[in-house]
């Protein structure tokens, strides 16, 4: 059966974003809080904190950046540990730079968000060192002001993170902070994987949408788990770039070493079988960590 076609028609419900599949509930969480946030509207009053909180690897970040960058809205993207410090104030001192650069940027037609991710990570979540303690009370009493402003227009920040169970309960608070906890659908995990694949050289005549699906289903793993063994199966080969790396001890030229991966990787056809062989591999290693 030729099922070259299958894989190039869409099975969700959701639109690319330069070759990334952004499922449509999430697309609408993202844009939802930056258009409501940005637009004057007599009926709506929206929270000016969006936390999104699901498991790890589970596409929060990319997926988000995907969806800002291609509707022109105008962003930043900071990680937690940015905003820790060794003085007094370094937090929210830095949270402000980034707030404010984005809210210079907010102007008729002109929409803006600051992302924090791995804000479960941050010392307003955690708050576990003591010389964090300040910095932290801060940083929360910064987010609190921003969120409580009267302004008409502001500028939406979006928190991404796994587990918020420690989070500061009054900053949670109704009119402060919208909580989406986001897992992806089966079919949705199916389609990200699908664009994961069809960037490299694939058996067209005999890979389905039905095959990733129940290799998806069979594994029950976050997304990055596919991405990496996607990632393993067109790399395969990698082993003759390190040995030449190594027999010239390292002094390569970068344009060397680009032609030498291009080479090893062309002809890299992902079958099902390579992938079920790569995610054995690395299941196999997650188990022998776990042992360790």
């Amino acid at each position: 059966m030729n099922n070259r076609n299958d894989l190039l028609i869409m099975h969700g419900d959701g639109r690319m974003y330069e070759n990334v599949y952004i499922p449509s509930r999430f697309e609408n969480i993202i844009l939802r809080h930056v258009i409501l946030n940005c637009v004057k509207t007599d009926n709506h009053r929206p929270a000016p904190l969006l936390l999104i909180q699901g498991k790890k690897g589970e596409g929060k970040s990319f997926m988000t950046e995907a969806i800002l960058k291609g509707n022109g809205i105008y962003h930043k993207i900071i990680s937690s540990s940015i905003l820790a410090g060794e003085k007094e104030n370094d937090a929210v001192r830095r949270l402000m730079q980034y707030y404010n650069k984005c809210e210079m940027n907010e102007t008729a037609d002109k929409y803006s968000a600051l992302v924090i991710d791995d804000f479960h990570l941050s010392i307003a979540v955690t708050k576990q060192e003591a010389s964090h303690t300040t910095n932290a009370d801060n940083l929360l009493s910064a987010l609190m002001n921003i969120a409580d402003r009267k302004d008409e227009l502001k500028t939406p920040i979006i928190l991404l993170g796994n587990n918020f169970t420690n989070m500061y309960a009054p900053l949670t608070r109704f009119g402060r902070m919208s909580i989406v906890t986001w897992t992806p659908s089966p079919i949705d995990k199916a389609e990200i994987v699908k664009q994961l694949i069809i960037r490299h050289d694939y058996d067209r005549r005999r890979i389905t949408f039905r095959d990733i699906q129940t290799f998806v289903e069979h594994y029950d793993q976050y997304i990055g788990f596919y991405e990496q063994v996607v990632e393993n199966t067109v790399l395969n080969d990698f082993e003759e770039v390190t040995q030449y790396f190594v027999s010239q001890g390292g002094k390569v030229a970068y344009s060397v070493l680009h032609d030498l991966i291009q080479k090893s990787t062309t002809g890299n056809i992902i079958t099902m079988d390579s992938l079920y062989r790569e995610a054995e591999k690395l299941m196999n290693m997650k188990l022998e960590k776990l042992d360790t």
